[in-house]
C-alpha cells in the first residue's frame, strides 16, 4: 500500500472542495514534469492512490499515481468538473482498457444491464451493439478470458481477436476430457 503525505493530500482536497487548479511535480521512469492540472477527485483504489482530472500539459482527463506526485500547489484561477464525473467509475475504466498482451471484443447475446449484473466494472467497457452488448478489454491470457466468458453463461460471438477461438477450442477439449474420465 502506498503511504501519502498528509499535506499532499490536503492541498489536493482544497483544490477539489474549492476548483481550484493545482501546479503538480510528477515524476515517471527519472523524469519529473510540471503540469497544471483541474483536480475532479482523489481516490484510493486497490492499495493506490490516484489523482483523477484535467491535466492541460496532455490537453485530456487523466489519472496520476500520487506516489508519483513530488509537489503540487494550488494556482490561480478557477474550474468547474464535469457534470455528474464519477472519479473512482472513471479509474476503474481507465484501467479495464490499458493496453495488454491481447486486445478482445466479444459481442454478448445479452442487454448492458444484465451483462454489467455480470462483469465487474474494471473487467472492460461494456456498450450497447445491434446484436446485444459488446465487450472491450485488454487481458494477458486468452484461455483465463475464455474460461471467464463460459463461466458469467452469455452466448457470444467472438470480433477479435481470432485466437480467441482457440482458446475456447482447448477448453471445450478439456470440459469433454472431463466427460470421458473413467469413474
Amino acid at each position: 500500500e502506498q503511504r501519502i503525505e498528509t499535506a499532499l493530500l490536503m492541498t489536493l482536497s482544497q483544490a477539489i472542495h474549492t476548483g481550484t487548479p493545482v501546479l503538480v511535480a510528477y515524476r515517471r521512469d527519472a523524469q519529473t514534469t510540471e503540469r497544471r492540472v483541474d483536480p475532479y477527485g482523489v481516490v484510493s483504489h486497490d492499495g493506490g492512490w490516484y489523482l483523477v482530472g484535467y491535466c492541460h500539459l496532455r490537453e485530456a482527463i487523466r489519472v496520476l499515481r500520487l506516489d508519483r506526485v513530488v509537489d503540487a500547489a494550488l494556482t490561480e484561477g478557477k474550474f468547474t468538473p464535469p457534470p455528474n464525473f464519477d472519479s473512482l467509475e472513471y479509474l476503474i475504466q481507465s484501467f479495464a482498457i490499458i493496453p495488454d498482451r491481447w486486445t478482445v471484443e466479444v459481442v454478448l447475446r445479452t442487454t448492458p444491464e444484465q451483462a454489467r449484473q455480470k462483469i465487474p466494472p474494471g473487467l472492460g467497457l461494456l456498450r450497447e451493439h445491434p446484436e446485444g452488448t459488446l465487450l472491450h478489454t485488454e487481458i494477458s491470457d486468452l484461455d483465463w478470458m475464455a474460461r471467464y466468458l463460459v463461466g458469467i453463461g452469455f452466448a457470444l460471438v467472438v470480433c477479435e481477436p481470432p485466437e480467441l477461438r482457440a482458446a475456447f477450442e482447448r477448453l471445450a477439449g478439456e470440459i469433454a476430457g472431463y466427460a470421458s474420465m473413467p469413474e
